[in-house]
């Protein structure tokens, strides 16, 4: 949809040097070099934009298995997230307590 706030867009359309990316630029040693890569390769993700970035959603499609968890992953096509990013604005957290008397 034209004015949809989710939009979903080419890596080479958004720049790693929005102050959005920053936090992962100082926290995963690399994350330029890989931004970059997803570029060249013409992958895509999911923004959350309003006057600014907002949000940042990668999944990824893998084909594989894992034998070391029980129960086993047999091989098969799994679809994972790469990487999350949203700025929390506005949003407040209340701790929710169980009570089960």
């Amino acid at each position: 949809m034209f004015n949809d706030v989710i939009q979903y867009v080419q890596f080479s359309e958004l720049d790693v040097y929005d102050p959005f990316f920053s936090s992962l630029i100082e926290d995963y040693v690399g994350f330029e070099k890989w931004f970059q890569k997803k570029a060249m390769q013409g992958e895509k993700a999911y923004i959350l934009k309003e006057d600014r970035l907002l949000g940042f959603l990668y999944l990824k499609e893998e084909f594989e298995s894992d034998e070391t968890i029980n129960p086993i992953f047999e091989k098969k096509r799994r679809l994972k997230i790469g990487t999350f990013k949203i700025e929390a604005h506005g949003t407040v957290w209340t701790p929710f307590y169980w009570n089960n008397t």
